[in-house]
């Protein structure tokens, strides 16, 4: 993870919005943060680390609800927003933590904390619990790894130096997946856990079989089954030996059973009493067979009565038929009279349907008069209808014109921010060149004044040159020897030489640094000049002229307050705009993007906005005045649709009101028609009936007498006497059939009977019964024992292949249970090392992390400490594998890491940090760690270690890993050129690369 850029709004001491850009860096991978104390230093790093997960840099910061600034005002929210690199893509995290907020009434409420993941697709990922699981899952630390490996906080960089096994483990177990090898562990536990149950459910499976035994009077597999601990071996045995015993029992008690049964089976006490029952009914039968034959000439009698009857009764139906015909032709001749009454009354409907039919033609034409109407009102409503259609497109228009001018009010916001934005960054740039001058200006008068000196002791120590060299020539002078200087060769007053001479490499060296610091002179000169020419290229109210090298302390001072205090008044209205450019963006659901700071890009956008406004204006006008000329195209009376329904619908009723007339008249008509020819078909019909029934009464009265000569009746008073009714005939008729029936009846009972006890006499039950109770009470008995041993070799047959079977089977479980224990004590550290198996393969990565370690601490420490993977397990029971050492060259003995001072204590632990990120890179365990951070330390070292520590972490920087120090080490400016100045004031402090 590479931070690109860091977005901090009222958040620890940043009362604004503050924009760290690390692009900025330009490949300057290790920079340096600088500023007073409690300026927010540290707070860049707490931004980050809240950024990420929710929480500060450090344990002993604030929580994440006291973050807001208490510069901010109330209505300021407080968020951060980090932009970071990861395996080559980008990712976009903002939080905002719980805090107070202004409502809309000037009230006071509480906002929960909120966060959102925004991935390289595009996808968002909302709500804290998710955002934590995806950046823990992304970066493959959580927070307190990320502390430990990524950021040293401040007081805690020597909490993974001295931290025991069992948080290391916590901690390298995500780094280098070795949770695997945990799951080993636990899964062994799991399959001892559930073979133990396996055993212990077969255990008492085994006792709940033994007590299915049935043991009955078998008294050794009784005291075996008594036992305290039975030997199931033993009962397994003497059970079988039972179950044989059992068997050749129930065998023996088959066979007399079967014996038993045979002699039960041939005593049939039901066949000997349905056949003294047949002997019985055969003595019954003969008397009824003897009283039906006396009653024979009754039943001649019946049957000459019933003979005369029937032909009685057949004339009797005849005379009925004269009669019923005689009635239906007085019948048939009155409805005849009465329908010629109702065929008058008929032609009167007819004549009147008629003249209907007549007036229904006349009202035809007013009809379709109307019927025309019709398509001239359906014509209205089509009309009607474009009219409104088109004046729904002209609203749907006024819409599009009213988000259209949404979208130009916004875009004016954003082309003044975009401006604002360019005048604040003129006004920063002008601010940091002021900064710069006033710091050239300062410089240049030191270097002024160290040029000033130097060619002061120059020329002081040639003077002092020049008069010894005068000294040296007086020397050698000798009277009448010419001078060299002047030619004389008297020498009145010689020079003296003074006792100590600078020699001429002192004067060529004061010299060359009296040169060297006028060059410089001259070079600062010259920057002073182009950045003063830089800030007048600039424009804009602040004048600088050349000779500010002649400005007073105090007016340089003035100069830089007055480019902050544009640069203020610039932020504040920028950030007024940015808060309502935000605004307009949430309405419109736009995403802010670096195009919507491009004034070209704005401007272009407004004038799109601005055709398309145009062009839906013109659309607009257009559909109004279409809606009209259609509108027009409806009378006046009837543009109201309500009104023109009304007109239609009434259309409508006459027309059919019209119809209706029409149709009455002439199904009027019709049915009177109808009605006539139906009634004369009638009357047709009742006259042809009477006549018929009046021939049917005469042809019946023929067939009557006929008959009554044929069966010897010479009255109809005779007939009539010899007649019965139908239940007399009835009756009579069932007498005779039922005698004829019995007497059948019986005889062919009495043959069947006879037949059937033929050569049989009498049986005695009595006896029967007492031979079939003592045979049945024999098999009953025998049918038990064999119920019940069967019943006992069954339990114990199954009782027994059971215990077997489970013997069986728990031998090879616990030989299997004996295996997994033992593999599982190892695996979990019962062992004499006291390791685990998870901690045993960490333990292999925590030796290449040392060793790593062990690379950079040497270079820190010239070779005189050393870390060691102590192996060997600690005193009790603690676990172990994964603790540290340090030797000592200097005294050749180990001792505890506690043991090593703030200075040692911090180059070991920044050591171990860079020795750890090189393992994880080396491995490409899914963690990628292209950053660090380190909150203070340099400050316990000495200026050796200091060096030492610095050239590390530069030859560190050549990797490409980001390197960020917070130090107040006065040293560490001059080394790190690239430094993020943190700077406090009155309102809330501000941060800027340098």
């Amino acid at each position: 993870m590479k931070p690109l850029t860091l977005t901090i709004n009222a958040f620890g001491p940043y009362a604004g919005r503050q924009e760290i850009d690390f692009e900025q860096l330009a490949g300057q991978n290790l920079f340096l943060i600088t500023g007073p104390t409690g300026a927010g230093k540290t707070t860049v790093f707490d931004a980050i680390t809240f950024a990420l997960y929710g929480r500060a840099s450090g344990e002993s910061r604030r929580d994440a609800e006291k973050l807001k600034s208490d510069y901010a005002t109330p209505d300021e929210p407080c968020f951060v927003r980090l932009s970071f690199l990861l395996r080559g893509e980008v990712y976009t995290i903002e939080r905002r933590p719980k805090q107070q907020r202004i409502t809309r009434g000037g009230g006071i409420s509480t906002a929960n904390g909120d966060a959102l993941l925004t991935l390289p697709n595009g996808t968002a990922i909302k709500g804290i619990s998710d955002v934590n699981a995806k950046v823990n899952e992304l970066l493959g630390l959580d927070c307190s790894q990320f502390r430990q490996i990524v950021m040293l906080p401040q007081g805690e960089f020597k909490r993974l130096l001295e931290s025991g096994s069992d948080e290391k483990q916590v901690i390298f177990r995500k780094i280098f997946s070795t949770g695997l090898y945990s799951l080993v562990e636990a899964k062994l536990k799991a399959r001892c856990s559930e073979l133990k149950l396996k055993l212990d459910a077969a255990s008492a499976n085994l006792g709940e079989y033994a007590r299915m035994l049935l043991a009955a009077e078998f008294q050794p597999l009784q005291q075996a089954l008594a036992q305290p601990s039975i030997n199931y071996p033993e009962v397994v045995a003497l059970t079988e030996e039972l179950i044989d015993a059992d068997t050749e029992l129930l065998a023996q008690t088959n066979q007399l059973l079967e014996k038993a049964l045979n002699e039960k089976s041939r005593i049939d006490i039901e066949g000997a009493a349905q056949h003294n029952a047949r002997l019985d009914r055969l003595e019954e039968l003969n008397v009824i067979q003897t009283k039906l034959t006396n009653e024979a000439p009754v039943q001649q009698q019946r049957q000459r009565a019933l003979a005369l009857a029937r032909r009685a009764n057949e004339l009797m139906f005849i005379e009925r038929e004269i009669t019923a015909a005689q009635q239906q032709a007085v019948i048939n001749l009155t409805a005849a009279g009465e329908l010629q009454q109702r065929i008058n009354q008929s032609d009167e409907r007819l004549n009147k349907a008629q003249q209907g039919l007549t007036q229904a033609e006349k009202v035809k034409e007013e009809q379709q008069r109307l019927i025309e109407k019709r398509v001239w009102f359906t014509q209205l409503n089509e009309q009607l209808l474009t009219a409104e259609r088109i004046a729904a497109q002209a609203e749907q228009l006024k819409g599009k014109l009213a988000a259209q001018n949404g979208y130009i009010e916004a875009l004016d916001i954003l082309l003044k921010r975009a401006r604002l934005k360019e005048e604040y960054d003129r006004a920063h740039t002008l601010a940091a060149a002021c900064s710069e001058l006033v710091s050239g200006v300062q410089a240049y008068r030191m270097a002024a004044q160290g040029c000033a000196e130097a060619n002061t002791r120059y020329a002081a120590e040639f003077e002092r040159f020049l008069a010894g060299q005068a000294g040296v020539l007086a020397r050698r002078l000798k009277d009448g020897d010419p001078c060299p200087v002047c030619g004389s060769v008297h020498h009145p007053a010689p020079a003296s030489q003074p006792e100590e001479l600078p020699d001429e490499a002192v004067i060529n060296r004061l010299k060359q640094q009296a040169d060297t610091l006028y060059t410089h002179q001259l070079s600062l000169l010259g920057e002073v000049k182009a950045k003063a020419a830089a800030i007048r290229a600039q424009g804009g109210t602040l004048t600088i002229s050349d000779d500010v090298l002649t400005f007073a302390e105090e007016e340089l001072l003035a100069l830089c307050q007055t480019a902050d205090t544009s640069l203020a008044a610039v932020k504040m209205g920028y950030d007024t705009l940015s808060l309502q450019a935000d605004s307009s963006l949430r309405k419109l659901n736009m995403a802010d993007d670096k195009r919507l700071y491009d004034i070209a890009y704005l401007t272009e956008k407004r004038t799109a906005f601005e055709l398309q406004q145009a062009s839906l204006r013109q659309s607009l006008s257009e559909a109004e005045v279409r809606a009209e000329e259609e509108r027009a195209k409806v009378p006046k009376e009837l543009a109201d649709r309500a009104l023109l329904q009304k007109a239609e619908q009434e259309n409508e009723n006459k027309i059919h009101t019209l119809q209706h007339l029409a149709e009455a008249a002439q199904n009027e008509f019709v049915s009177a028609s109808n009605e006539r020819e139906r009634l004369n078909e009638a009357l047709r019909g009742a006259q042809n009936a009477a006549a018929n029934a009046q021939a049917a009464a005469e042809k019946s009265n023929e067939k009557l007498q006929f008959k009554m000569q044929e069966y010897g009746f010479s009255a109809q008073e005779e007939y009539r006497k010899s007649s019965l009714n139908e239940d007399e005939y009835l009756a009579l008729e069932q007498a005779i059939k039922g005698y004829d029936e019995s007497l059948a009846k019986t005889f062919a009972e009495i043959q069947a009977l006879r037949q059937a006890c033929a050569g049989r006499e009498r049986e005695d039950l009595e006896a029967l019964k007492a031979r079939f109770a003592a045979a049945a009470e024999r098999a009953t008995e025998l049918d038990k024992a064999k119920t019940s041993l069967n019943l006992r070799v069954d339990a114990n047959t199954r009782a027994v292949s059971r215990i077997k079977a489970l013997l069986q089977s728990m031998g090879e479980e616990e030989r299997l249970y004996s295996d997994i224990a033992a593999l599982y004590a190892l695996a979990k550290g019962d062992n004499p090392a006291k390791l685990s198996f998870e901690r045993y393969v960490l333990g292999a990565y925590f030796a290449d992390v040392v060793r790593a370690a062990n690379h950079w601490l040497t270079d820190m420490t010239g070779g005189r400490y050393l870390l060691l993977h102590r192996q060997e397990r600690l005193k009790g029971n603690a676990a172990a594998g994964l603790d540290l050492e340090v030797l000592d060259a200097q005294s050749g003995k180990e001792r505890h890491v506690s043991t090593l001072s703030g200075g040692e204590g911090f180059k070991a632990s920044l050591s171990l940090a860079l020795g750890l990120a090189d393992v994880i890179q080396s491995y490409s365990g899914g963690v990628s760690i292209e950053t660090m951070f380190i909150d203070e330390g340099f400050g316990s070292l000495d200026a050796a270690s200091r060096e030492k520590a610095v050239d590390t972490l530069f030859e560190l920087e050549k990797t490409g890993r980001l390197i960020g120090i917070i130090s107040h080490v006065e040293e560490l400016k001059e080394r790190i050129p690239a430094r993020l100045e943190v700077t406090p004031s009155a309102s809330g402090s501000t941060a800027r690369f340098v």
